[in-house]
């Protein structure tokens, strides 16, 4: 007991000689416990915004699964309603097979073109000496248009400037790129026969056309959408 009076004395003298020295001590130790507090908080913070990310995330790839369902139902219905017949598209089909056959004649093609839309090829190498082709709406290459249009206006993230310029880029690039198919038709009935043409034309039509439209689809969203807008965006520092 005698001790502790002693310390007690001791640090009461401490003080009355040097006050400031020993503020400076408590304000060193203060200052030591708020920065420990601050280094916590700042823990715990990281935490709540690696999960709320996360979260947030998920949520965002939920909910574009959702759009893109609903606009792609939309889009789809309205295209398959609007367009009942083979020649729905009709101007659309006649514009196609013009450039088709320009093509073809300054290739050397045997072509020739009646009724607008229909396309005929001569040559030995087919069973009846010549091989027909129609132009008909669902060669125009239109429902991929329509379809690839509808993933990227469902999808959500994307400012409306940025999916119109990417509809239009892709429009183009789809448009043309049938074009080459029409196009190479004959060569390739030439080559592999015309019962095989007609099968490879079938299926490049159906799943090949189907590959390419993932396919960008897939590259636009992840370096467009994706990369660009939803994860600069749950990066950005709240306002």
């Amino acid at each position: 007991m005698n001790e502790i009076n002693r310390n007690m004395k001791q640090s009461r003298s401490n003080w009355s000689k040097n006050p400031e020295g020993q503020n400076m001590k408590i304000k060193q130790i203060k200052d030591k416990i708020s920065h420990s507090q601050i280094a916590v908080n700042a823990k715990k913070l990281q935490e709540k915004i690696h999960t709320f990310e996360s979260k947030s995330i998920s949520h965002t790839f939920i909910l574009n699964l959702a759009a893109i369902s609903i606009s792609l139902f939309i889009f789809v219905t309205i295209y398959v309603l609007l367009t009942p017949s083979q020649n729905s598209l009709y101007p659309i089909q006649v514009f196609e097979a013009r450039i088709v056959y320009m093509v073809q004649k300054a290739l050397g093609f045997p072509v020739e073109i009646k009724n607008n839309i229909d396309m005929y090829y001569y040559s030995s190498a087919f069973r009846r000496g010549e091989l027909g082709m129609e132009i008909s709406t669902a060669c125009t290459g239109m429902y991929e248009i329509v379809f690839l249009s509808a993933l990227i206006i469902g999808s959500r993230g994307a400012k409306i400037k940025t999916k119109i310029k990417w509809i239009c880029i892709f429009a183009v690039f789809l448009f043309i790129e049938n074009l080459v198919r029409l196009i190479t038709l004959y060569p390739i009935a030439l080559w592999i026969g015309e019962e095989n043409m007609w099968i490879a034309h079938y299926y490049f039509w159906k799943y090949g056309h189907l590959a390419i439209i993932l396919t960008l689809f897939g590259l636009w969203f992840m370096f467009v959408v994706w990369r660009k807008e939803i994860l600069c965006k749950n990066r950005m520092p709240p306002s």
